[in-house]
């Protein structure tokens, strides 16, 4: 979709992509120039090896369900992104995720976990954003506060909080009927 005011556009919807896809910073439409800042519910739902955005990207926001069903090997995270939204991997397979150096908002860890930050200015990344959707047994850093909505796939069979933990918010879709072992401290 097109905003003719600030020259902004978004991705609404992906037809036959495959392979290596590259979100460029910009869009021509009727002779203008429009910069893509985010990609829109249910935009990305196709099989795709690796998923770049443009060195320059101006993506701010993975908005809801934005890559519901996608299944990704790769997904960058851009410099420029600031924004996921709840359910934004809702009942999607992503593999890796690659998140830019530059980004300062989020961090992929152990191969598993996307993270985010509850506030911006805060060193500490502590919420659970996304689990890698093959994972069977999730052992939550301790420093995590927040366990995003769907955050999880349905593999997930052991979520484990330690001892330490300083987990204080489970949202909904978190502990699904596969869970069949649920850890907490005392």
């Amino acid at each position: 979709s097109f905003n003719d005011i600030d020259c902004t556009a978004s991705i609404v919807k992906s037809t036959d992509l495959s392979n290596d896809v590259l979100i460029p910073s910009y869009v021509e439409h009727k002779s203008k120039k429009y910069k893509i800042i985010s990609i829109e519910s249910k935009a990305i739902k196709d099989t795709i090896r690796n998923l770049k955005f443009a060195e320059d990207s101006h993506v701010q926001i993975f908005n809801e369900s934005s890559f519901q069903f996608a299944v990704i090997e790769n997904l960058e995270i851009p410099k420029s992104l600031t924004t996921i939204e709840d359910g934004c991997f809702f009942q999607s397979r992503i593999h890796n995720i690659i998140v830019s150096p530059e980004n300062k908002f989020f961090t992929y860890i152990d191969n598993k976990y996307l993270l985010g930050k509850s506030q911006e200015n805060l060193d500490q990344f502590d919420i659970l954003l996304y689990a890698r959707s093959d994972l069977t047994e999730a052992v939550i850093p301790p420093y995590i506060k927040i366990l995003k909505k769907n955050s999880f796939g349905s593999s997930l069979e052991s979520l484990i909080l330690s001892e330490d933990s300083e987990v204080e918010i489970i949202e909904y879709g978190v502990l699904n009927y596969q869970i069949k072992d649920f850890k907490i401290p005392k």
